[in-house]
């Protein structure tokens, strides 16, 4: 028969029955009949571009009227047993009645090409969504759209070795894009649900999604399973490529190995310019063999979270094993991967608006998996009318290294003068990082691995935080900066060793009692209001003088989601003190803070003022008179060491215990909070820098 361009008319000689690779068919090349093995014949189209044309199937419709699930699974189904791609042109196509893919052979090769990228399209029909069409009309010629709000739009069952390319699916989710959108990511998925979508903390195995891998693995689902669709007990599939695919307004963009099944065995699922937009998570996985996942390029915005190992399965879903050159944006998390049996790698990725890092999980057993992120650019955001960040960025019970980038808060967020970096139950490391709050010439200071519980190690390299060098090979709670020009130092927590100016190495040993102030607290008053109503905390204090506007003080955080610990981080300025009363603002999101019982419980009443962020490293002589004001002898050259809000320490003892400088600094004249409680010379200082040996200060 004639070489046919769309291979169409030879498909009505094909059996209907997968091929064998023994089969002889005839046809004519010039002018001559000749017999062929089935192989034989598929690799010839194959390398002639040859395919299985969607427009040769009654009843598809391209310009999504009416619906073409059936036919487009016949197609489908004749595509496998030929062993060729089935090619769609540009176009709508609405799935309605069932899953395209669903019913396929086990084990079958599916091929399903869109008509690429950019270019003309056909123009859709009445029953179309009314939402903008968004990523999927920018970058898509052709577009499934799925009318269903309940089943997912394509279902790879235990299949391998299949590819899914050059094409765009659409949902019927639009809350993520009227009620969230670009104003106001939060961590609630309810405002990412709209009415009728199935999804949320009852569905774990069958949510509404763009790409359900494995979803009828397990007999019977505790949610129910999806409707009309058969399971059956099986292995995973392995090998699946999604390569040049957007996907908008579902609940998941992608579901993987999420049935119910202990071990599905799917695995080797690679993303390739995949991007998603509009969901509650793009990547929901749900148990713990679906490893090596990789996804390069592409990206997702407008979700709730990026991967979620938590939500979904038996909650024990893995990471993905590569995470490389991929943009992120308007997100509340990136992970949720409590349980992550399997380590990340996280590579040259760009996320501007997002909220929080996440949480990393344990692995296998504690301390099982890693997490590793490399070079890109992680900068928190706060803009229109989005809350407050959360106060954690990071809480990671795996090995965790970051080195290369740069993690931060944009600029519309500098006004926040903490970022709380925690490490959870293992350490964190980073290494050439740049990390920063507000611009360099502001005091504000990152609270790395910090929090009064002490469980977090964080050791930093040759990083930089607001334009100083942060350096150390000890885990620390501050960064230390022996390279100023005004010779002082960032904070440390306890001693450190730490390297000079110029290259030597010294001890920092900080000043008794220090850098921390507890305040005796009572009447402690929390005014939590939802945002973007402000919200306050006052109390009375008996040493109301040691504090000042602007300190940090520290308070007890709820739990982050999926948290195996909770902690007390900075988490409130100081904006007024008159008298006893000092009242604070909050610097987080108000649905972070814990309660005033609580804090009670934990504290008995005290309050912890986190400490200016620098001391010097060199003495100041000066000349007390037993009352607040302090006159510097050392000339001009020592009157800008000392800054406005720093305690001060001195070798004759005339001061009090936590004194503070009120104001003064540039000038020979410094006044305290509290009076001297004698006259005469004296040197200040905060802490000190000692040779090895411990030997004289200086």
């Amino acid at each position: 028969m004639p070489l046919q361009t769309n291979f169409s008319q030879l498909l009505a000689n094909f059996p209907a029955s997968p091929l064998t690779g023994t089969e002889a068919f005839a046809f004519d090349q010039a002018g001559t009949t000749k017999g062929a093995t089935a192989k034989a014949l598929r690799d010839f189209f194959l390398s002639s571009g040859q395919f299985v044309d969607i427009r040769d199937f009654s009843g598809i419709d391209s310009t999504g009227n009416t619906d073409s699930s059936v036919a487009i699974n016949i197609a489908l189904s004749q595509s496998i047993s030929a062993n060729l791609p089935l090619k769609f042109t540009p176009g709508f196509f609405s799935v309605v009645s069932v899953p395209i893919g669903y019913g396929m052979p086990q084990g079958a090769v599916m091929a399903i090409l869109g008509a690429g990228g950019f270019g003309p399209q056909t123009n859709g029909g009445f029953n179309l969504p009314t939402p903008p069409y968004a990523l999927a009309i920018n970058t898509c010629s052709t577009i499934f759209v799925n009318q269903t709000k309940v089943l997912p739009t394509f279902c790879l069952n235990t299949v391998s070795g299949s590819i899914l390319k050059d094409f765009g699916i659409m949902g019927q989710n639009y809350y993520p894009y009227s009620n969230v959108g670009y104003n106001c990511p939060l961590d609630n998925y309810a405002a990412y649900l709209g009415p009728g979508i199935r999804g949320g903390p009852g569905i774990t195995n069958s949510p509404y999604c763009a790409i359900a891998i494995d979803p009828l693995i397990y007999a019977t689902p505790a949610d129910g399973g999806y409707p009309g669709l058969t399971y059956a007990n099986s292995f995973g599939s392995n090998g699946i490529i999604l390569e040049n695919i957007t996907m908008n307004y579902f609940f998941a963009c992608i579901a993987l190995s999420t049935s119910g099944a202990v071990a599905e065995n799917g695995s080797a699922v690679t993303l390739q310019n995949v991007t998603g937009s509009w969901c509650d998570t793009f990547l929901a996985t749900g148990q713990s063999q679906s490893r090596l996942t990789t996804m390069t390029d592409g990206g997702f915005g407008g979700c709730r979270q990026g991967f979620d190992g938590i939500n979904y399965g038996n909650s024990q879903g893995c990471p993905p094993a590569l995470i490389k050159k991929i943009n992120i944006g308007y997100a509340y998390r990136i992970f949720a991967v409590q349980n992550a049996f399997g380590s990340t790698t996280m590579e040259e990725c760009y996320a501007e608006s997002f909220r929080q890092m996440g949480l990393f999980g344990r692995g296998p057993s504690p301390g099982g998996s890693g997490l590793s992120i490399k070079g890109g650019d992680l900068n928190i955001t706060q803009q229109g009318s989005w809350p407050p960040p959360p106060p954690i960025i990071l809480e990671s019970y795996a090995a965790t290294k970051m080195s290369g980038g740069t993690l931060g808060y944009a600029s519309n967020a500098a006004t926040i003068p903490a970022l709380n970096i925690i490490g959870g139950v293992a350490p964190i490391d980073l290494d050439c990082m740049g990390i920063g709050v507000v611009s360099p010439g502001q005091l504000g200071l990152p609270m790395i691995g910090y929090n009064k519980n002490m469980t977090s190690q964080v050791s930093l390299r040759d990083c930089i935080a607001n334009g100083k060098l942060l350096t150390d090979i000890y885990p620390r709670t501050y960064g230390l900066d022996s390279a100023a020009t005004n010779h002082r130092l960032l904070a440390s927590w306890g001693s450190r060793l730490v390297p000079n100016a110029n290259f030597g190495e010294y001890v920092f040993l900080p000043g008794t009692g220090l850098p921390e102030v507890q305040l005796n607290a009572s009447s402690i008053t929390l005014n939590l209001n939802a945002w973007p109503t402000a919200s306050s905390l006052t109390f009375n204090s008996t040493n109301a003088a040691s504090i000042q506007v602007g300190d940090v003080f520290y308070w007890l955080a709820k739990p982050n989601s999926y948290s195996l610990e909770q902690y007390v981080v900075p988490m409130l300025t100081v904006t007024s003190v008159v008298g006893s009363l000092v009242t604070c603002s909050l610097l987080f999101d108000p649905l972070c803070y814990d309660s005033v019982a609580n804090w009670n419980v934990y504290q008995a009443g005290q309050m912890f003022v986190a400490p200016v962020p620098w001391a010097p490293t060199q003495t100041v002589t000066a000349t007390t008179n037993g009352t607040t004001s302090v006159t510097l002898t050392g000339g001009a050259a020592q009157y800008n060491i000392i800054q406005n809000g720093d305690w001060l320490l001195d070798s004759a003892a005339l001061l009090p215990s936590a004194a503070r400088v009120v104001s003064g600094s540039g000038s020979a004249t410094l006044v305290l909070s509290a009076a001297a409680v004698g006259s005469g010379p004296t040197a200040l200082y905060f802490g000190r820098l000692y040779p090895m040996l411990l030997g004289a200060p200086i």
